[in-house]
């Protein structure tokens, strides 16, 4: 009778140990899925480096600034002739420059096909050019950039006849002469101002 209890006894202490009991079912465990091999370090150190250059490349290639006199600058506005041309002057220390200076790039933007030539004039200091150039592709600024040789001082405001502060504008007709400009004295720049003299004058014959 012992020996039979024995018998007995033993299965049962197996159920119990592997985890099923009477009411259970044991089914066979599924062997584990294979691993994936470890990444190469080498791999992921590539694909770091290649992440995409969202510089658009207007902005880095297509924008430029050198450094000129007023005699260069007037060569410049006369081989324009049989375009408008409208001329901002700037600085990146005027605020109100900064604030007018999206327009003009619209301007730019806008009548480029009709035949209007824009060109920037900043009055930095000419050592600040990498700043000026960095402001220049934050606008895409596309057009021609310069920079007066005199810097920030009266000597440029000389060099290029301009008779009041910063911002300043002047607009030049198909013929090259100066037509208008912005702003009138004791006044602010009115930006409508400019946009009705440049449509004016893209539209009068050449």
């Amino acid at each position: 009778m012992k020996t039979s209890l024995t018998l007995l006894a033993v299965p049962l202490l197996m159920l119990m140990l592997i985890g099923c009991g009477p009411e259970q079912t044991c089914e066979p465990v599924a062997p584990a899925p294979p691993q994936a091999p470890a990444p190469d370090p080498e791999e992921i150190d590539e694909s770091a480096e290649e992440e995409p250059d969202e510089s658009s490349p207007a902005d880095q290639a297509e924008v430029s600034v050198r450094v000129i006199d007023e005699n260069e600058f007037e060569e410049v506005v006369q081989s324009y002739q049989g375009d408008v041309v409208l001329v901002d002057f700037w600085a990146t220390w005027c605020f109100a420059c900064v604030d007018l200076f999206p327009h003009t790039v619209e301007l730019h933007e806008r009548f480029a096909d009709q035949g209007l030539k824009v060109i920037s004039m900043s009055f930095d200091e000419p050592d600040s050019e990498d700043a000026v150039l960095e402001f220049l592709q934050q606008q895409g600024a596309t057009f021609d950039n310069f920079i007066s040789q005199y810097g920030s001082g009266i000597e440029s405001a000389d060099a290029f006849d301009l008779p009041g502060p910063l911002p300043y504008l002047m607009l030049f007709d198909r013929a090259g002469e100066l037509a208008y400009t912005f702003p009138e004295p004791q006044s602010a720049v009115d930006p409508e101002a400019i946009d009705q003299a440049v449509e004016e004058l893209l539209a009068a014959t050449p």
